[in-house]
């Protein structure tokens, strides 16, 4: 008869164990093998925070394409961004904060209360009795 694993098992996590222990006697005296990459197939490094392809010296994840799909070859044009003698050093600023600081316009801070209006309620008490009047 059915019944349920529980409120916090799943039947992966419950199966795993049983898994694992079939696997093993059926594999018992068989040799680890690699996998092959299929011919049309590009095993390359990915930059994970970039998503572009990772120099040799870089870490990166492999990620897999087909030769007639593989990612574009980017090129940052770090230099003209960050000081090549070329620009005025106001414009690399200027172009430095517009892709490090988005534009945030921040509120003025309100206004105290006038004596003669009650101060508003303190989030607190809308926390200790959220359908409290008010």
């Amino acid at each position: 008869k059915p019944r349920p694993l529980g409120g916090s098992e799943t039947g992966g996590a419950a199966a795993l164990p049983i898994w694992i222990k079939y696997m093993a006697t059926a594999l018992r005296g068989m040799p680890d093998v690699e996998p092959v990459v299929p011919d049309g197939v590009l095993a390359l490094r990915i930059d994970p925070v970039t998503g572009v392809r990772a120099d040799n010296d870089e870490d990166g994840v492999y990620e897999y394409f087909y030769h007639e799909n593989p990612p574009p070859e980017v090129e940052f044009d770090l230099p003209s961004l960050f000081g090549d003698g070329d620009s005025a050093p106001d414009a690399q600023l200027g172009q430095a904060q517009k892709l490090f600081q988005p534009d945030i316009t921040i509120p003025a801070k309100p206004s105290p209360a006038k004596p003669n209006e009650a101060p508003a309620k303190p989030a607190e008490n809308i926390i200790r009795n959220p359908l409290g009047s008010y």
